[in-house]
């Protein structure tokens, strides 16, 4: 887990939920080295915080200087961005200001003729959150890697007991329950407003209100036939996917 320091934005959301003091978790780099990665002709350590990992980027590829201020000045803009929240609270909600950041860092590293050696460092992070380098949107990317470089930590248990955690919370904050394994095959309509969810097994759930966070044209196939105005479910069935924000 990344920028789960005091104040930074992760542990910022933790403290919000109300589920920091249940998750133990140990700080990593406590030597100065977060993390190092060993290749066959060199050896990189990835250090806390964004001017020493700049620093150790500039000892590695000296002849690289130009594309590393690049990289580290794209890397600094979305760490800011990432701790003050303005995606989340931008009024418009208008991602335009992200669109330079959304081609991918892999394309980035190309034009910038970037070393093997540069690409397999920052191609580590795309191992964690498992995009290739060369599909990899540079802001999402970056987000991932200044999120680590803020403070490193690792859970003291498992993930499991994290997940039990926000589970309890749940719990805790009035009775809600979280089912697993059980999804909702349809929605049930009464006179043109909802009145609950039939699981998979049979059990049936009465609500007067249900937020279905699925692709609209996936909620439509839960719906009644007649639940929606014909003219809404073609409009919603003709869409184009595209992609996602990342």
């Amino acid at each position: 887990l990344g920028a789960m320091a005091a104040g930074q934005p992760l542990r910022r959301m933790f403290d919000y939920l109300g589920v920091t003091s249940q998750i133990p978790m140990e700080r990593m780099g406590s030597t100065g080295v977060i993390d190092r990665y060993i290749f066959d002709d060199f050896t990189f350590d990835l250090p806390e915080g964004i001017s020493a990992f700049a620093e150790n980027l500039r000892k590695a590829f000296p002849d690289e200087r130009p594309q590393i201020d690049v990289i580290v000045k794209n890397l600094t803009q979305i760490s800011v961005r990432m701790d003050e929240f303005d995606i989340l609270y931008a009024q418009s909600h208008d991602f335009a200001s992200l669109m330079e950041y959304m081609d991918s860092l892999g394309d980035l590293m190309t034009d910038l003729h970037c070393s093997a050696g540069l690409r397999s460092v920052l191609g580590m992070t795309s191992s964690w959150i498992g995009i290739p380098l060369d599909v990899c949107p540079i802001y999402y990317h970056h987000m991932a890697l200044a999120s680590y470089l803020s403070s490193s930590w690792r859970l003291a248990g498992s993930g499991a007991e994290m997940a039990d955690a926000f589970a309890d919370r749940v719990g805790s904050l009035g009775g809600g329950a979280l089912i697993a394994g059980d999804p909702v095959e349809r929605i049930l309509i009464d006179q043109g407003t909802v009145a609950g969810a039939v699981l998979k097994s049979g059990r049936m759930l009465r609500a007067k209100r249900i937020i279905g966070a699925i692709h609209p044209k996936a909620l439509l196939g839960l719906l009644p036939e007649g639940a929606v105005k014909p003219a809404y479910r073609k409009r919603i069935s003709r869409l184009e996917d595209t992609q996602g924000v990342f």
